[in-house]
């Protein structure tokens, strides 16, 4: 809370809003959205773009829930340089320029808290809203929370304005089109196995298009929305650094591994939230944190309490992303209902979350 009070009073700031899932930063919150006259390019932080997408798998997860470890084994080679054209796939998405990031690290997840996690409906919240999107009972889904990769960091220091601008677009772009090429590679470890894909070719040329995606929410990124604070209505750069976007449609809300994750249709005007929603449970205590106290057995935290299987070869991440780091994402979710703000949708029940291979650590 004192990150986000400072933040209030920066010059030009018109609002600060804290989600339920507010954290502390390195120097500024997580889980907060902020509206302000100019454009302050360290409030939306290095990850440019970062955000979570969701795709289908299967029409069927039956298979896949009874047997999580035999999933997990087919997710190989993930964190290795993907072997297809960079160039030919960031032009799907209108990036006709190259970056030191694309050959090494497009279609990775990276570290942190991103993931990729193979999920299955547990609960139907909404029927109608589940069946405008396709989503059903028993089929299999792909979420992926991913960002820009270190391409994001890069532009931190545009000099200007408008250089910015364009610099902080085309990273949200090259994120989608990252989020999109995890969601392909993963297609293709499972492009065997015809019981867990429905149709999905790993062909030569990949097109997005045949990933019929379903979602897709940015939640570090900064828009101009109209927001009236104290009677006062004008047009307002929101800063949103771990704020999904409560405009574009139903979002994402995760939990922590081993936890159920949320989809919701956002509510309201979006005045006093900014237009903005928690973007998943957040964090309790700090990575450090996670590492003093009794012992823990690494053995233990590859499999949850919910029976789905956790790929995670950095044996420090697998303590610092346990589930006891994180809040309890039912609690954020009633937080954001109780403000009339969202609603809840579907439940997603985790199969198997995948966080980094061996490839992946010994890359850190």
């Amino acid at each position: 809370m004192k990150q986000l009070q400072r933040l209030a009073t920066l010059p030009g700031v018109r609002l600060a809003v804290g989600m339920p899932d507010l954290h502390p930063g390195s120097r500024f919150p997580i889980g907060c959205a902020i509206a302000a006259e100019g454009i302050y390019p360290a409030l939306i932080g290095s990850d440019v773009g970062c955000g979570i997408a969701l795709y289908p798998l299967s029409s069927s997860a039956s298979r896949a829930r009874a047997n999580p470890k035999k999933l997990a084994s087919l997710l190989k080679g993930l964190d290795d340089p993907w072997s297809g054209s960079t160039a030919e796939w960031l032009a799907k998405y209108g990036i006709e320029r190259s970056s030191d990031f694309d050959k090494d690290s497009l279609g990775t997840v990276g570290a942190g808290n991103h993931f990729a996690e193979i999920c299955t409906p547990e609960r139907i919240v909404d029927a109608s809203a589940a069946a405008s999107m396709n989503i059903a009972q028993d089929a299999l889904y792909l979420l992926v929370h991913t960002g820009s990769r270190g391409l994001g960091a890069s532009i931190l220091d545009s000099p200007h304005f408008a250089e910015y601008l364009v610099e902080h677009d085309y990273a949200v772009k090259w994120a989608v089109a990252n989020r999109d090429l995890v969601a392909h590679r993963i297609k293709g470890c499972l492009s065997g196995a015809s019981n867990l894909r429905d149709g999905y070719e790993d062909d030569e040329h990949p097109h997005p298009d045949s990933l019929d995606k379903i979602i897709d929410v940015t939640h570090n990124s900064v828009t101009r929305h109209s927001l009236t604070v104290e009677g006062q209505t004008s047009e307002l750069w929101v800063h949103r650094k771990g704020a999904a976007p409560a405009d574009k449609g139903v979002v994402p809300c995760p939990g922590s591994c081993g936890d159920f994750s949320w989809l919701l249709q956002p509510i309201g005007n979006g005045q006093h939230n900014a237009h903005s929603l928690a973007h998943g449970a957040g964090r309790r205590y700090g990575r450090q944190v996670m590492h003093t106290g009794a012992k823990i057995n690494k053995s233990t935290l590859t499999t949850t309490s919910l029976g789905s299987e956790v790929i995670c070869m950095d044996p420090d991440l697998l303590i610092e992303e346990r589930p006891e780091a994180y809040k309890d994402v039912q609690c954020v979710v009633e937080d954001m209902e109780n403000q009339n703000v969202c609603k809840g949708v579907v439940v997603l029940r985790p199969v198997v979350t995948y966080k980094m291979g061996e490839r992946g650590a010994g890359r850190k």
